[in-house]
């Protein structure tokens, strides 16, 4: 088979079908790994880049820790045992690189001093968020509702924005933000609810009613639902 043949095949195939071909016992060709290894990373780039962002702050700081996290990934693929679901495994390898970088750019910090400002770091996110017709931030189209709705998010407790970004913008169900945190699901939707709170309170110090009509539509819509 060609390569493009290749392509259009192993592109159809579900996720445990491709890590067969990428397993250590597997007898595929190098083309074959190669290409299963980049449908996969087409597959889950946009959530992995998404969530990461959401912690780093940063369009470049993330395009570059979602590159090392997918050679990570692509080093133990090999050995993943098919016991839970892709993402979910991919989850902590993409989680704790972005942590180690956190950790290691505040100590800079700390001796060095910031070296971007914080205003200009959150126009820097929302031009990139905006920038994916994918991305339920599209629903905000007002550049200061989304800059509102950030720096809101940035006040949040790490556990309420951790659910609120897997929730809303990776846009995972109940069930499976559950999976990935090993998390008990009731406990999930307390987080989201106790998070909306903390929302609430803090965009009601806002004087700005439009544009906090808009947030609470877009947090009201189908996935502040039961699943």
């Amino acid at each position: 088979m060609t390569e493009t043949s290749n392509k259009v095949r192993l592109r159809d195939l579900s996720d445990e079908e491709l890590v067969a071909h990428l397993h250590v016992d597997s007898k595929s060709s190098a083309q074959i790994k190669e290409i299963a290894f980049n449908v996969l990373m087409r597959r889950y780039s946009r959530k992995i880049l998404t969530m990461i962002l959401q912690m780093v702050r940063n369009e470049a700081d993330a395009y570059d820790l979602s590159q090392i996290s997918f050679l990570k990934i692509y080093r133990a693929i090999p050995f993943f045992r098919n016991n839970c679901k892709l993402f979910t495994w991919m989850y902590p390898i993409a989680a704790n690189t972005a942590r180690d970088f956190i950790r290691a750019r505040d100590r800079r910090r700390r001796n060095e001093g910031p070296s971007l400002d914080d205003k200009d770091r959150l126009v820097e996110i929302v031009k990139f968020i905006t920038s994916s017709s994918a991305n339920p931030y599209e629903a905000l189209v007002n550049v200061e509702t989304q800059q509102l709705l950030q720096a809101a998010v940035d006040e949040l407790s790490d556990n309420h924005r951790e659910v609120i970004v897997l929730r809303y913008y990776i846009q995972m169900e109940y069930r499976e933000i559950s999976e990935l945190l090993n998390v008990q699901e009731g406990t999930i939707r307390s987080r989201v609810h106790y998070a909306h709170e903390e929302l609430r309170k803090i965009l009601n110090s806002s004087k700005k009613e439009g544009l906090m009509m808009k947030i609470r539509k877009f947090f009201g819509g189908k996935k502040s639902q039961a699943s």
